[in-house]
């Protein structure tokens, strides 16, 4: 990210549900620890819309992770029984989940498995969820929610695939990673 104001980095629950509140845009570290600075931030939606990417990147589009995924080993289950081609190699995840990995990597989408964060917004309890077992991008689309506001990259037994996060993205309560895509 090149721009995008003074983005706060948040090192608790608190203040996450706080921002949530608020509508204002924030980002983490996974589990609130700058020590996991390599998974990269976590990001929520009110982030998405300020976070200006580099000249010539941009926020992937529904459309874009569908161009993605319309790959060979799409939709599920593929042909093979293995979409790990998504999946970094090596990366985040977990062995016990991921166990047939030779087309891992194979996509250069290199997707780490570092998880997702949610907050509960009954409770206001913030939980980083699955990791080594799925991680979740933001997509630019803010309209048409059918379409996914996310997608993320799962594990399912022997394989990997990514799916939309379907549905209302609950009014900006999941955080979610983010790539970019490079302008043709």
């Amino acid at each position: 990210m090149i721009a995008g104001g003074n983005l706060p980095i948040l090192t608790n629950q608190t203040d996450w549900y706080n921002t949530w509140q608020a509508q204002t845009p924030a980002a983490c570290y996974w589990d609130f620890d700058s020590n996991n600075a390599s998974y990269g931030l976590i990001y929520n939606l009110f982030a998405r819309n300020v976070v200006k990417p580099p000249t010539g990147f941009r926020l992937p589009t529904n459309a874009d992770w569908e161009t993605l995924v319309q790959q060979p080993c799409f939709p599920f289950p593929a042909p093979t029984g293995n979409q790990n081609r998504y999946g970094a190699n090596p990366g985040n995840w977990d062995p016990l989940l991921l166990t047939v990995t030779n087309e891992l990597g194979d996509s250069g989408f290199d997707s780490q498995g570092y998880g997702r964060a949610f907050l509960n917004v009954s409770t206001g309890i913030f939980s980083f969820n699955f990791p080594g077992q799925n991680t979740a991008y933001h997509t630019d689309d803010t309209t048409n929610y059918s379409k996914g506001y996310g997608w993320y990259v799962t594990n399912n037994s022997l394989t990997s695939f990514f799916m939309p996060l379907n549905g209302n993205p609950n009014n900006g309560a999941e955080a979610l990673f983010i790539r970019f895509v490079k302008d043709a």
